[in-house]
């Protein structure tokens, strides 16, 4: 028995990085939502996170994409409103999140629109159903984002990461927790 709890708890233990690994996964129609991803991107890395993928939807395998996502510490999903939602590569990314296997993973939305805007608030209220840490709020821009704009999607990026950050640090004390609990309930057995 205890060769069996040894592989559980191996199974079983978070996979906990030292350097976190971060997503950006976006489609873009007329280059404006990629314009928030590489500032959004350029925000992720000055505040730390340098194992950063930057996926253009467009170009890049989906189900590759979707197997990044599942990987990552965190994601983020960039999307334009086009008939009121996101766009379909965008949507697809999120059939590869598992509820229960991906819980709690750190996610966030961006996006431009011209009219309604309701691609961002779309993807995260999915987001939300998914069981995804939402850290920051969603951002999003109406077309051609101004420079002042660009540097909020700078400042979104480093705040997502500090997010992730200040919350996964407070997080891995509590796994060690865990594991210590589990390996004295082993022993007493």
């Amino acid at each position: 028995i205890p060769h069996y709890i040894e592989l559980y708890q191996k199974w079983s233990a978070p996979v906990v990085r030292e350097n976190k690994q971060v997503v950006i996964a976006y489609a873009s129609c007329y280059g404006y939502t990629k314009m928030l991803a590489e500032k959004i991107a350029e925000g992720i890395r000055h505040a730390g996170i340098d194992n950063l993928k930057v996926l253009d939807l467009e170009t890049t395998d989906l189900e590759e994409a979707g197997k990044q996502l599942q990987q990552a510490d965190g994601f983020l999903l960039g999307s334009p409103t086009l008939v009121a939602d996101a766009l379909p590569p965008v949507w697809q990314m999120l059939t590869y999140i598992n509820p229960i296997i991906q819980k709690g993973r750190f996610a966030g939305a961006f996006g431009s629109y011209a009219w309604g805007g309701e691609a961002v608030p779309n993807l995260l209220h999915r987001m939300e159903k998914l069981n995804l840490k939402l850290p920051v709020e969603g951002y999003r821009v109406k077309l051609k984002p101004s420079d002042e704009q660009l540097q909020e999607a700078f400042v979104y990026g480093e705040n997502f990461a500090k997010a992730i950050d200040r919350i996964s640090n407070q997080a891995s004390g509590s796994i060690k927790d865990f594991i210590g609990a589990l390996d004295f309930v082993c022993c007493i057995q």
